[in-house]
């Protein structure tokens, strides 16, 4: 009988342990789950946080605080970073010239930019003058106000937008006399290929400007001008480019033919030389011949200048 209760009461104990370990653990997680939720939450901001009042007995858990996803974030002040800065322009397409002015909301703040596409630092330009968009460019900027840290970067890009043609242009003349050594601009205005076109052939051409005499056009745009072919070479094989050269010979202004002069060649690209150029022997072989060049080939609206050859009066 006396061996019993020593056996009983260690078998109690085990028992006892038994469920006590398990709620011992279980209370450290808890406890442990608790801690970091506290922990967690005193680093959010939040206007639902439940305070312990004093209705609450000693040692009772307490509500910890929670986050509204809809709270108004801290501001840059509060955070201790400078406030981002504002671009004048839009990014997209601009007018070619635009001044593109860089503003913080702090006056006091300083400014560094970039239009080079490198990620703009305190060792970049510093913003004093707007800049003038006169190219294609990406800007950057970013804005340190004073005692605070670099604000977030502003990023766009700009690209020109296209211009329409010149309007026609206007060449005064004091008299109704347009005098040697007059410079006109022209344009072609039929097509002409060296595959095809003969030495002699006439090629057509369009003034393209008005000639006045004070308020009056005296030689319109549209005028027609004659050229002729002076040299025909067709492209051939080997790399050959075709070749086709004419002389500029006047110009009709109500039935008087101004006298123009002007020698001009158009040739197409030469292959053959374009292969010697980029060609290197020690890396690239070339075998075989090369095939046949490009024919040149002259548009209609390809512009060109002319010089009048002698005093022509003009009514």
């Amino acid at each position: 009988m006396r061996l019993k209760v020593p056996f009983i009461f260690i078998a109690g104990l085990l028992v006892c342990s038994q469920y006590a370990l398990p709620q011992a653990i279980g209370q450290g997680v808890l406890l442990n789950q608790q801690s970091m939720q506290n922990a967690g939450s005193a680093n959010v901001q939040s206007p639902r946080t439940v305070q312990p009042s004093s209705s609450h007995a000693a040692g009772q858990d307490v509500q910890p605080a929670t986050f509204d996803p809809n709270a108004t974030p801290r501001s840059f002040e509060e955070s201790g970073r400078s406030r981002q800065p504002f671009l004048s322009e839009y990014a997209g397409y601009v007018t070619p010239g635009v001044a593109l002015t860089i503003s913080s909301p702090d006056p006091a703040a300083v400014i560094y930019y970039t239009i080079d596409g490198w990620t703009p630092t305190q060792d970049s330009l510093r913003y004093v003058n707007p800049i003038t968009i006169n190219h294609d460019m990406r800007v950057q900027a970013f804005a340190v106000e004073p005692g605070m840290f670099a604000s977030p970067i502003v990023d766009a890009t700009y690209i020109l937008k296209p211009q329409p043609p010149p309007a026609p242009k206007i060449k005064k003349i004091d008299d109704n006399i347009l005098h040697q050594g007059t410079a006109l601009r022209l344009v072609t205005g039929i097509d002409a290929r060296s595959d095809s076109a003969q030495v002699g052939d006439t090629l057509l051409l369009k003034l393209d400007e008005n000639v006045m005499v004070g308020d009056t056009i005296v030689a319109a745009k549209g005028s027609l001008g004659k050229a002729t072919l002076t040299r025909v070479e067709r492209a051939a094989p080997g790399g050959k480019p075709g070749v086709i050269s004419f002389k500029v010979e006047s110009l009709d202004v109500h039935g008087i033919s101004v006298p123009l002069n002007a020698n001009l060649t158009l040739a197409a690209p030469d292959v053959a030389a374009q292969a010697v150029k980029i060609s290197n022997p020690s890396v690239v072989r070339i075998s075989g011949t090369l095939p046949k060049g490009d024919e040149a080939v002259i548009e209609p609206g390809m512009p060109l200048i002319a010089i009048v050859s002698a005093d022509t009066p003009l009514h």
